[in-house]
């Protein structure tokens, strides 16, 4: 099996770009240990304040969900909070995206070479709801793999999708614009001494027009996902924040240049707008783990990273741990039960 891994300590792994044929994992998996989320107290913003605040309000909602109870008076009853609850999701469950969404390098690796993990976030939420999971996420994929170009030998993620299935996540875009090779490079290059945009090695107006054209083309995918399950509940999976806020070096972990990690970390915010922008478009649900993971990027305390650096032996670059696919998963579950 094939995946991109990091390899001496400063130098950065390549971008997960792997485009090989695999099977649909089937998900018969036993209940899976769950990391614990280690949220580190929220960095004193109005944007980590609100962040918070929405994960405890989907906690609450999922807490009243699971256990509230009929309190009766002598006279009347008040109403049970169930009732109020989303209805429960049961069937199939599609998870598509790229290497966001497979988990390269998180234990365990599943059969075929598309680097999906057992413990990746699709997993963990399928153990939650009690779903039947088909997997067809891919290390290297790029929206234009979802619905349009075969990757390789892969079907297209979309065939997954049927009239039966009734809930699709996809993480996915980053591909589409550079993200993860030009997190790698610039690391790379750093760990050098050198900066990746005065190099030419990461173009800036080739990057641009990427960021400028991603919206359209995830807002048309997700419409084509509709038309494929038009009963099931569609969500758009963000990215979290790899970088800080505001995006500094912090070597031997993110070793690039400061220019480059503040070129690096507009980029990812940029992403983000397109998600939040084409998921609107589209009418589908959107989870903002972007705003969620503020404070764990790749230079936050170890403990609570949900996004690995370069100087992590055996770990790919700037990818989620298993600890941010626990929190992702965490989420995504979360705005499942705020209902439809």
């Amino acid at each position: 099996m094939a995946s991109s891994n990091v390899g001496a300590t400063g130098s950065a792994a390549p971008a997960v770009e792997i485009d090989t044929a695999a099977a649909h994992a089937d998900a018969g998996v036993a209940p899976l240990a769950r990391a614990d989320a280690g949220m580190a107290e929220p960095a004193k913003s109005e944007a980590g304040s609100t962040a918070t605040r929405a994960l405890d309000a989907g906690r609450m909602t999922a807490s009243a969900g699971r256990d509230a109870t009929v309190a009766t008076t002598m006279d009347a009853a008040v109403p049970d909070a169930q009732a109020d609850a989303a209805p429960k999701l049961s069937g199939t469950y599609v998870a598509m995206g790229s290497s966001y969404a497979a988990g390269p390098s998180i234990p365990d690796t599943m059969p075929g070479l598309c680097a999906r993990s057992t413990h990746n976030y699709a997993h963990l939420v399928a153990t939650d709801l009690g779903m039947t999971l088909d997997d067809v996420s891919c290390s290297g994929a790029t929206s234009d793999n979802v619905a349009m170009v075969a990757q390789l030998g892969n079907p297209l993620q979309i065939a997954a999708v049927t009239a039966d299935t009734r809930l699709v996540t996809i993480t996915i875009g980053g591909n589409d614009v550079d993200y993860a090779s030009s997190l790698s490079t610039c690391g790379s290059d750093g760990s050098q001494g050198r900066s990746c945009l005065t190099s030419g090695d990461v173009n800036r107006d080739t990057v641009s027009g990427l960021l400028n054209a991603v919206e359209g083309k995830l807002t048309t995918m997700l419409k084509k996902i509709q038309s494929a399950g038009p009963n099931a509940r569609v969500y758009l999976v963000g990215y979290p924040m790899v970088l800080p806020d505001p995006a500094t070096p912090c070597p031997p972990d993110v070793p690039m240049q400061a220019g480059d990690a503040e070129f690096l970390g507009q980029m990812g915010a940029k992403l983000q707008a397109a998600f939040v922008a084409a998921a609107a478009a589209a009418g589908v649900h959107f989870v903002d783990v972007y705003t969620a993971s503020r404070g764990h990027d790749a230079c936050a305390p170890e403990d609570q990273r949900w996004i690995v650096g370069q100087a992590t032996p055996g770990a790919t670059a700037y990818h989620p741990t298993a600890l941010g696919m626990s929190a992702q998963a965490d989420l995504i579950v979360d705005e499942i039960n705020r209902g439809p």
